[in-house]
């Protein structure tokens, strides 16, 4: 039987910072010695459908693609897209997936050998019911629709209970079904501090979105820990949606950057030192960082950033690593540069893509689309520039030259 996997988000924040990558040494291989890669059992991306929810028709023509760049699970978090019945119903968005159409898409995922896992919120990320009049009198505070009070036996009924009673009940109604859990308030905690039901019967996800993740030594000790605690541990980057509230598309340096750094570290800790398993990553793609937040990088405008990291985790699991961050230009042009213009069809690509990722000679699906959002990034830069400091008759004469020469 296929082993399900159901998340549990118990409150995520997103980090963004511009710090760059240390350098780090590795392994060389040696004659027809094998190199050590890094083991992965699961690479899977993260669909969040908070705000700008794709088409099922565009989600199933990206199937494809993440099938041959080794994704092997999808992450769903459907908040208000899912199709609710019953006296959840008033959750569902007007332009919720339909039922009959969900099915299909799942199916045709499950066939193609994708893990369907649901995200299911707990205490934090409630917004998309707490919002609503039936429920606001499960707010954890009257004021805010983001977290529910888990002492109300309505609030049970409306997710499942809370961590214990979810993991309880799915295992007696799966037993092969695994539970993911996020690990924002396990960070601080012991192992002494956990019960008996969370060592044996669910997985940490452990996440950090930055270039660099917090300090190595910490991610260790924090890991470290989760390896007397759990079987196993996940590990969470992010290829769109953690650079800013408002970004347009991602910062292709920074988001390689992420996965780099964390693929070097399990490189490091897992596969050589081999103080604990990593049983998988997820590639979180964020759509707005809470229910009333501004949309960020919208997914079809973040498929570059997308393959690219696939493309690290393909080498990495393939035993090609990074020796030196000093060869990292040569590295990108030996094992990035030419698989991403295969999969994204460029020609005469000029630029390396932590520069600028030029998108006027591909022709993938989004082609256009990511290029019209790199002339908006860059006429918000443009302003940004000349308008900080300029008089209001200054001001409009920029905007009408600019305005202008686009025309």
């Amino acid at each position: 039987m296929r082993v399900i996997i159901v998340i549990l988000s118990l409150v995520v924040y997103v980090l963004a910072t511009d710090i760059i990558t240390d350098k780090y040494f590795f392994i060389k291989r040696k004659g027809n010695r094998s190199a050590p890669k890094v083991e992965l059992e699961y690479v899977v991306v993260h669909l969040d459908l908070k705000g700008a929810p794709p088409k099922l028709s565009y989600l199933q023509s990206l199937l494809p693609m993440m099938k041959k760049h080794g994704v092997n699970g999808l992450l769903i978090e459907y908040e208000d897209m899912f199709p609710y019945e019953g006296y959840l119903t008033v959750l569902k968005k007007r332009n919720s997936y339909k039922k009959k159409e969900l099915h299909a898409y799942l199916t045709a995922a499950a066939s193609s050998g994708f893990e369907i896992i649901p995200l299911v919120q707990t205490f934090g990320h409630m917004e998309f019911a707490l919002k609503h009049p039936e429920y606001v009198f499960l707010r954890e505070d009257p004021e805010f629709p983001d977290c529910i009070c888990p002492s109300f036996s309505e609030s049970q009924d409306l997710l499942t209970e809370h961590v214990k009673f979810l993991i309880k009940t799915v295992r007696i109604l799966s037993p092969d079904t695994t539970v993911l859990i996020w690990d924002d308030m396990y960070r601080s905690y012991e192992p002494t501090d956990f019960s008996d039901f969370i060592l044996t019967d669910a997985e940490v996800v452990h996440w950090a979105y930055t270039a660099k993740p917090y300090v190595d030594v910490h991610i260790n000790m924090t890991l470290n820990k989760y390896g007397h605690m759990f079987d196993n541990i996940w590990i969470a980057t992010a290829f769109k949606g953690a650079d800013g509230k408002e970004r347009i598309l991602p910062d292709l340096n920074i988001r390689f950057n992420n996965h780099l750094h964390w693929l070097n570290f399990i490189f490091e800790y897992g596969t050589l030192k081999k103080l604990y398993k990593i049983k998988g990553i997820i590639l979180t793609g964020w759509s707005r960082y809470n229910h009333a937040a501004p949309l960020c990088e919208i997914l079809p405008a973040s498929i570059p950033s997308l393959i690219i990291n696939l493309i690290l985790i393909q080498k990495y699991t393939s035993g090609i690593v990074l020796e030196n961050m000093k060869d990292l230009n040569v590295f990108i042009d030996e094992h990035i540069e030419n698989n991403l213009d295969s999969s994204l069809l460029c020609q005469n690509r000029s630029k390396r893509f932590l520069d600028i990722f030029d998108s006027n000679t591909c022709h993938y699906e989004e082609s256009d689309l990511y290029t019209t959002l790199q002339l908006l990034s860059n006429a918000y830069k443009y302003f940004d520039i000349k308008i900080k400091n300029a008089s209001n008759d200054e001001k409009s004469r920029i905007e009408y030259e600019y305005i202008s020469e686009s025309i």
